[in-house]
């Protein structure tokens, strides 16, 4: 006897958070205690869950991918990405 499997579509928004921590780590390739950091030091801000779950929204993904490669490319720690974070603010004012 063959199961079936219904898929249905969903569609998520693009601000809507969805991914786990552990799915992101994985997605992206950074590990966890960077994203506890970037969320601490409130560079990235994930939604968080009635249980205080970090949540990401694919914005936040491609966020992360971004900070990630500044930081590879520029060899920037949080401190630095908060001093860039600043610069950034008092550029565009």
């Amino acid at each position: 006897m063959k199961k079936i499997i219904r898929i249905r579509k969903v569609v998520i928004g693009y601000e809507e958070p969805v991914y786990g921590m552990n799915v992101v780590c994985r997605l992206i390739k950074i590990p966890e205690w960077t994203l506890r950091m970037l969320d601490k030091n409130k560079i990235v801000t994930p939604h968080k869950s009635d249980g205080n779950t970090r949540l990401y929204s694919q914005h936040d993904l491609e966020r992360l991918q971004y900070i990630q490669e500044l930081m590879e490319k520029n060899e920037l720690d949080i401190r630095g990405l908060k001093v860039l974070g600043r610069l950034s603010d008092i550029l565009d004012r």
